[in-house]
């Protein structure tokens, strides 16, 4: 069994964020790997019905927010230290395209807090 991290619909149908990596739905109903994804632990996804892109976080060691549109994996950099924090969520809110966050503890010294990535 592999522990699954997180669940979205977009595009290709559903996806999975497994520690093997991101999987997705095909129309038989099979979960495969999405194809060309990076080695590392998929924590994180976003993605929406209306939109065709998907959004992962992996976790190699070190955190990585790509998004995939049209068959092809385009990376992002992150805002300065976050590379050093495993992504738990991301979520698209305000004018901010897309936030990225760990795991926040509100008044704990040390705990990732919400930031804003732009693309």
């Amino acid at each position: 069994m592999v522990p699954i991290e997180g669940l979205a619909s977009g595009p290709g149908g559903f996806w999975v964020a497994t520690h093997e990596g991101p999987y997705v739905q095909d129309p038989t109903g099979r979960f495969t790997r999405a194809e060309g994804s990076p080695k590392g632990e998929a924590t994180a996804l976003f993605g929406g019905l209306t939109s065709n892109t998907m959004w992962v976080a992996i976790w190699d060691g070190k955190a990585h927010v790509l998004a995939h549109e049209d068959r092809n994996w385009r990376a992002f950099d992150l805002p300065p230290g976050l590379e050093k924090e495993r992504i738990d969520a991301l979520a698209a809110f305000g004018p901010a395209p897309l936030a990225v966050c760990g795991c926040w503890i509100p008044g704990q010294p040390g705990s990732a807090r919400p930031r804003c990535l732009s693309p």
